[in-house]
């Protein structure tokens, strides 16, 4: 009766670790990016060539998609040290309003570092935003990585952040 006990208490340990593990490697359903753009032209993976220092603007609509909850709250947004290692943002709009650049960095060991801007932003049931970066190319060449936005959410009542990715490649020329 012990073994039993305790291979089905392993086993259930087991269980919710994996769920965790899933869950945090997964992308939050609740926020979907949609019509990605550089300088207003659709964005196409592989070609996009931009001027070296000169600005451009990145935009995307940011849709809440989350049916359980009235709201998501987006925590912050950036882009991956592979971006940043050739091109910084410099602005940021939501909606058409400017929103204070307040730098911070996350660091997860076994994936990457990322620079992001701290947001507070609530997004209502089945409603969106329109984002606009003006992101400064500083050094010529091709650079992949992942734009990231933070979407703060829970597992089992612990309240957790997790990134919705969206892959970028820019070269700059």
């Amino acid at each position: 009766m012990r073994l039993f006990v305790a291979l089905l208490t392993f086993g259930a340990c087991g269980g919710f670790g994996a769920g965790f593990m899933n869950y945090m490697g997964g992308e939050p359903i609740e926020a979907d990016v949609r019509n990605l753009s550089v300088n207003s032209q659709p964005y196409v993976e592989s070609s996009m060539v931009v001027p070296a220092n000169q600005a451009f603007s990145l935009e995307f609509d940011l849709k809440n998609q989350e049916v359980s909850k009235p709201h998501i709250q987006i925590t912050g947004m950036g882009l991956d040290d592979k971006l940043t290692a050739g091109m910084a943002i410099t602005a940021l709009w939501i909606d058409d309003v400017p929103v204070k650049l307040v730098e911070e960095k996350r660091n997860y060991p076994l994936m990457d570092e990322w620079k992001f801007y701290k947001l507070d932003r609530e997004i209502s049931k089945n409603t969106g935003v329109r984002v606009r970066m003006e992101i400064m190319p500083r050094a010529v060449g091709t650079y992949d990585g992942e734009l990231m936005i933070w979407v703060e959410g829970g597992f089992f009542g612990i309240p957790i952040e997790r990134a919705a990715r969206e892959s970028l490649q820019i070269t700059v020329q």
